[in-house]
């Protein structure tokens, strides 16, 4: 027996992952959003030939340009905060949701400007009215893939993808060996200007050189499936206590994975200490992996905690979810 649980880091492209992002980003202090501009800016496809793809590429590499013209034009001071978020339509076309810490009111040509700026396309203008608009910022928080967590089976359903297939499944290929291929797995979905957290962020480390990585993108929808493969072993004293754990990847979702666990717990093979937390069979984890099977038998080697005493840890309500 040995504890299995849930895991999901800091990224866009799962619901747990989303939601330690967004705690991340609250963590490090929110503006006083309340009459800043809402700007929603929107792609014209018939700019790109119905092609959306094009559209984003473009889109976001004429972001920087069109917030440096709006400074310029006066329609924001050089020292005023933003933070945009990109978001995708149901039609699959992208667009991107953008605060400025614009107070006063635009006057009609002001805001006729701030489109024409952007070229690509319509751009709306709202002002902020409150702190209800907090509950519409956290929703803008979307994963690009839900259901992940246990909630239901739709790995296979395309309706669970909230990112259109262009966008997962775009790959391009490297034309010379100088060259690395592309994809869109590390897409900015997240921006904001200097100095826009209200709380003391720690300095950067001082660069060494031009940072560099080894690691060879792949299609977006390939990293979300392995990011949502993924659960967390952790080797315990009979105590509880913790020992040492590793992240292991599964052959299959692990929504699938604790499905069955749970049917183990029904049955008396398992205890459940949490959502999707459980003393589980080391040999159902070992049916479910291929490639960390190396990872599993180090933390078998160490793991003390037995089936009756996660029964006894359950009865006295412990559910070892912080460490």
């Amino acid at each position: 027996m040995i504890h299995v649980r849930a895991y999901s880091a800091p990224n866009w492209f799962t619901t747990g992952g989303v939601l330690r992002k967004r705690r991340m980003i609250e963590a490090k202090g929110l503006p006083d959003f309340t009459n800043w501009r809402f700007i929603t800016l929107t792609v014209n496809p018939d700019l790109f030939q119905d092609d959306p793809c094009s559209a984003y590429i473009v889109a976001r590499k004429r972001m920087r340009k069109f917030l440096a013209a709006c400074r310029d034009a006066g329609l924001w001071s050089d020292s005023a905060r933003w933070c945009w978020k990109l978001e995708f339509q149901k039609n699959g076309w992208p667009h991107w949701h953008l605060l400025v810490e614009r107070k006063t009111k635009m006057r009609e040509d002001e805001m006729k400007a701030v489109g024409v700026l952007w070229q690509l396309g319509r751009a709306n203008v709202e002002r902020v009215r409150g702190d209800d608009f907090l509950y519409s910022f956290k929703y803008a928080f979307k994963p690009v893939r839900s259901g992940d967590d246990g909630e239901q089976d739709l790995f296979e359903d395309s309706m669970s993808w909230a990112a259109p297939a262009w966008f997962l499944d775009y790959f391009k290929a490297a034309d010379s060996p100088a060259e690395k291929p592309q994809s869109f797995s590390r897409a900015r979905f997240w921006q904001t200007s200097s100095g826009f957290y209200t709380k003391a962020q720690p300095a950067p480390s001082p660069a060494s050189g031009n940072p560099s990585s080894c690691i060879l993108p792949r299609p977006a929808r390939k990293v979300a499936e392995r990011i949502a493969s993924t659960v967390q072993v952790v080797a315990r004293k009979k105590t509880g206590r913790y020992v040492a754990s590793a992240v292991i990847l599964l052959s299959c979702i692990s929504g699938q994975f604790f499905d069955r666990v749970c049917f183990d717990a029904l049955h008396s093979g398992a205890v459940g200490l949490g959502v999707n937390s459980y003393v589980a069979p080391a040999y159902t984890i070992q049916r479910h992996t291929t490639t960390d099977t190396w990872k599993l038998q180090h933390l078998l080697n160490q793991n003390r905690l037995t089936l009756v005493r996660a029964a006894i840890l359950q009865r006295a309500g412990e559910t070892l979810r912080t460490c």
